[in-house]
Order: C-alpha cells, then sequence, then structure tokens
C-alpha cells in the first residue's frame, strides 16, 4: 500500500504536525505502507521527518485559510487571488509528482490544506481528510470560502476528526463518512513523576500563546492565590506566540513576577513536565490536546476548562479537575496546594487512563483498518 500525505505546515512546533510523523512513521513500521509527505513551505519539521526516515518532498502551495477579522478586507482578497495563482502552479507540479509515486490513498492532514485534494480529484485517488481544529472557535479563523470548502471536503471517502466534539461540529456536513480516531502519542512521554511532594508547587502549560488559549485565565487565577497569602507556587508557560507581550504585561501589571516564568519553545517538553507538579488546559475551544493527554503520561494532575475535547478527554472531571474561570480556578489550585493525597491518586488513574487510550500504535491501527476499508470498498466497485 502507497500512502501520499499532505501537510498544512513545516513545524516542529505544530502539534498537528508532530502527529502526522508519528503516524506515518508507524504506518511504516508496524504495516510495511510505502509513505511520502508533501510539505508546503521549508521549516524544521524536515530535520524530524528525516529523524524518523520518512521520505517527503516540498512543493511551495498556500492554504485556503484567513482570519473572520480580515475576510473581507480588500487586500487579503487580492492576495487570496495571488495565492490561488501560485497554487495552480503548484498543482501541476503535485499532481506530476503523484503520477510517479502512485498512490493507492492521498490522506490530507489538517482542514488547512486544499491543493492535494484537488490534485487527488484529477487523479481520481481517493482521499482521507484528518479534521484537527474547530477553526472558528479555537483560531478565530474559517474557509475563504466555506461552502466550496466543505464542498470539496465531503468528496473524501472518509474523513477523519480527532475528538467527538469535532464529529459533532461537523457531522450535518458530513455524515457517516466522518469517523472519530484520537490522536496518538508515543511511548516517550510515558514517564513517572512524584508529583507534589515538594513545599512549592509546580504549575505549567505547554502551548502556543495565542487568543483563545486562556493563559491569561490562569494568571488571573494565580493572582487571587497571591492575594489569599499563598505564595508556594510557581508557574511556567512553555511556548510562544502572538499574546506572549500581552502576558508578560499582564504579570507585571499583577506583581507576580516572581511567580510566573515565561520558558519560550521549547523541543523537549518532557523536561518540563519532569520538574512539574500540576499542568493547566485552559483553552477556550480544544479541538484534542495533545499536550494535555502529554501531561497525564508524565504523571502530572490535569486542571481542564470545562469545554470541547478538554472535557471529552478528562471525561467530565473522572481523569482531572475541571474548571470554567479564574475564581473556579484559584479556588481548585488552592485545594491542591493545601490536600495533596487525592490530588495524587488522581493524576495516577489519569496516566493509566491516558496510557491506554491515547497510544501511537492504538491510533496507527485505526488509520490502517480504514485505509484497508476503503480500499476494499473500491475494489468491490
Amino acid at each position: 500500500m502507497k500512502v501520499a500525505f499532505f501537510a498544512s505546515d513545516n513545524s516542529q512546533l505544530s502539534g498537528a504536525f508532530k502527529c502526522l510523523a508519528t503516524m506515518v512513521e508507524s504506518l511504516q513500521e508496524d504495516y510495511g505502507v510505502e509513505c511520502l509527505v508533501f510539505l508546503p513551505r521549508p521549516g524544521d519539521g524536515t530535520d524530524l521527518l528525516d529523524g524518523m526516515g520518512i521520505k517527503h518532498v516540498m512543493i511551495h502551495s498556500h492554504d485556503w485559510i484567513v482570519p473572520i477579522n480580515e475576510q473581507t478586507k480588500f487586500t487579503k482578497k487580492l492576495r487570496w487571488i495571488a495565492e490561488q495563482g501560485a497554487n495552480s502552479i503548484a498543482l501541476h507540479k503535485i499532481i506530476k509528482t503523484l503520477k510517479k509515486f502512485n498512490p493507492d490513498i492521498i490522506h490530507i492532514n489538517t482542514s488547512w490544506d486544499y491543493v492535494g485534494a484537488k490534485a487527488a480529484k484529477y487523479l481520481n485517488i481517493p482521499v482521507i481528510w484528518h479534521i484537527r481544529e474547530f477553526l472558528e472557535e479555537d483560531q478565530k479563523m474559517t474557509f475563504w470560502n466555506k461552502k466550496n470548502a466543505l464542498d470539496l471536503m465531503s468528496q473524501s471517502k472518509a474523513l477523519v476528526a480527532i475528538s467527538n466534539s469535532i464529529q459533532n461540529k461537523y457531522q450535518l456536513e458530513f455524515g457517516n463518512k466522518i469517523h472519530v480516531i484520537y490522536d496518538g502519542i508515543d511511548d516517550s512521554y510515558n514517564n513517572d513523576n512524584n508529583i507534589l511532594s515538594e513545599n512549592i508547587v509546580n504549575f505549567i502549560t505547554v502551548g502556543g500563546l495565542y487568543p483563545g488559549k486562556g493563559q491569561d485565565v490562569v494568571i488571573k487565577a494565580l493572582k487571587l492565590l497571591e492575594q489569599q497569602g499563598i505564595k508556594n507556587f510557581k508557574y511556567r508557560l512553555v511556548g510562544e506566540g502572538t499574546q506572549k507581550k500581552y502576558l508578560e504585561k499582564l504579570v507585571e501589571h499583577l506583581e507576580l513576577n516572581n511567580y510566573v516564568e515565561f520558558c519560550g519553545y521549547s523541543n523537549d517538553t518532557t523536561k518540563y513536565y519532569l520538574k512539574s507538579d500540576v499542568f493547566i488546559m485552559s483553552s477556550i475551544a480544544e479541538a484534542f490536546g495533545r499536550v494535555t493527554v502529554e501531561a497525564m503520561m508524565n504523571g502530572l494532575l490535569v486542571l481542564g476548562r470545562k469545554s470541547a475535547a478538554t472535557n471529552e478527554i478528562l471525561k467530565n472531571g473522572t481523569y482531572g479537575i475541571m474548571f470554567e474561570n479564574e475564581h473556579d480556578l484559584a479556588d481548585i489550585m488552592i485545594k491542591v496546594i493545601k490536600d495533596r493525597q487525592r490530588d495524587k491518586l488522581l493524576a495516577i488513574k489519569g496516566k493509566k487512563f491516558a496510557n491506554n487510550t491515547f497510544t501511537s500504535k492504538k491510533n496507527t491501527n485505526q488509520i490502517y483498518k480504514l485505509y484497508v476499508e476503503l480500499l476494499n470498498t473500491q475494489n468491490v466497485k
């Protein structure tokens, strides 16, 4: 079996890209699938693919996503027209490369990319399309032309939603074509961690510093702790993004500099997990939450915002503690600091659940079964 994958980015910062790399590596090693990854631009993701022995080709192309608040701007429309022209050139190059590779399936990795699907339609190759984001709810983004985008996506043989929350959003559009397959996390994140054993409790978030990610809610909650005389805590933010300056100013304004550390981007997040006790997922609408699962696998207690897939992963508080706002979060953090034994047991429970549910092998097995089912259906026809 041969599968061509289309990535929408080329960055080790991207959770979607890391999930793609892990999935492709497992498909090659465990199922003997011959894979080729198409990259839309240069980036450090190629180093990750090279290290995993994954073949790739770079053909420059543009996505079909735009910020909601910029969709009607004249300059943006001109840019969109120019990018469509560039994509026409990319399409010819992609078709030529696909003819040489001759894949059985084309797998689109996110809802951002579309040029690969256009090539598949031209060559009559079946498409599987991964949906890894809400767009409007979590990224404040949307399709340039939503009707046309959903129409092209609906022509796929199957679509993969990374959570029930994503499936629920698109169920009316795609019906029984959409399947829920949780992202898989590789074994390197499965570590032992003796949490809540020191006087200072170390809180952490990992991920991009962007609107909707909610790190400001955590910072405001910390101020409520400090105002109540609780000072034995530390909060680390691992990641970069457009909200960094705003968050730094917020920390300074609330006089929390002694408690908050901005660690920047790291390609070795495990070292931060292993010196932390509690992970906080504060996103308003998380499509899945790879970092949430990573934290659980590293034995951390997870405090998750009661929304979307975070609520789904933690099973409404069965494997972590849910919160809705900074006041709610502050109350929970105080209880964690003062009463630790119960939360240690909850973290152990969450770790066991994550290790049994969100493995890369389980993810790849489900993806491979979907490939086989698709190809068997094609052959019958």
